[in-house]
């Protein structure tokens, strides 16, 4: 969602800045809500993951951060521990949930 604030900046010959890492929690939640609504709900819990995956890539300590988000069960503990890394609250190595 944040890709045409990008393309202005380009446009305009600025670099363009990543969005703030409330702005990722704010959209992951926009997304939840339109998923939870548009899709049944053994189809909207893998959506949802792949989408938190997703917004992480890239970042430094994402691979740890998308092993807890395919770990984890519920779509709460999906959204907590995507907003636990991406604000910072939680170290590298996040280890919320034991695997296994």
């Amino acid at each position: 969602p944040w890709i045409f604030t990008e393309v202005v900046a380009a446009a305009e010959g600025r670099q363009p800045v990543g969005p703030h890492a409330t702005a990722l929690v704010d959209a992951l939640t926009v997304f939840r809500n339109a998923l939870r609504e548009t899709l049944p709900d053994h189809a909207f819990i893998g959506r949802y993951r792949g989408i938190a995956c997703h917004f992480v890539k890239g970042m430094r300590g994402s691979a740890a951060a998308r092993s807890a988000i395919g770990a984890v069960k519920t779509v709460e503990e999906i959204g907590a521990i995507f907003a636990d890394f991406v604000l910072g609250e939680v170290k590298i190595p996040l280890r919320r949930v034991a695997v296994g």
